[in-house]
């Protein structure tokens, strides 16, 4: 198999490729070369369920559409060869993969002007309580229906959260609140000229 007919050739450099190649342990086997290997490794990876089977089913399926011998279908060869592989190596061209395409991302892409690389969101919807309204006339007004208030750290520990995370909890959050046609949202993107609630 060639570098050049690999499907990650255009975003892993050929050189990164051959850097792993070259420190792969033992090389041996017909089937699950330190090329193959790789590919296959990245393939278990970026699949669905991640599992051997379906890895080691690829290259029996790429291997048929080639007119090459049927491999088995045991997943021992693959795990062996898979464990030869330079952990350090291909750490280091993920990063460096990483690297370049956050490098070359265009900027509709950018969120606010920000590269957003880790994104922590929780989206719930919930029917609000009839005694429970949102009194937009508390904390500091935004406009019409929008205000920041300030949320407290509640005196007692939630049984689900861990004894340090509750201490390192602020005592007080900023928490935005507004209402668009007829719900209301809360969000910590407090800044409305940036953030518009429209």
């Amino acid at each position: 198999m060639q570098i050049q007919q690999l499907p990650f050739k255009d975003f892993f450099p050929t050189d990164a490729i051959a850097e792993i190649i070259a420190h792969t342990r033992g090389r041996r086997g017909s089937v699950f070369t330190p090329l193959v290997t790789l590919k296959t490794f990245i393939f278990q990876v970026l699949s669905n369920d991640g599992s051997c089977q379906r890895a080691v089913g690829y290259v029996l399926a790429e291997r048929l559409s080639q007119g090459q011998p049927a491999n088995s279908v045991n997943t021992g060869p693959y795990c062996k060869a898979r464990s030869r592989l330079p952990l350090r190596a291909i750490r280091q061209a993920v990063k460096n993969v990483g690297m370049r395409l956050h490098q070359q991302m265009p900027k509709a892409w950018l969120w606010q002007d920000y590269r957003v690389v880790l994104l922590d969101g929780t989206t719930l919807l919930m029917q609000n309580h009839a005694q429970k309204k949102t009194d937009f006339r508390r904390g500091k007004k935004l406009g019409q229906r929008d205000h920041v208030v300030a949320w407290q750290k509640p005196k007692l520990k939630p049984v689900w959260l861990s004894g340090q995370a509750y201490a390192e909890l602020p005592q007080e959050i900023g928490v935005r609140e507004f209402a668009v046609a007829g719900r209301v949202y809360i969000t910590t993107l407090a800044a409305d000229k940036t953030c518009p609630k429209q």
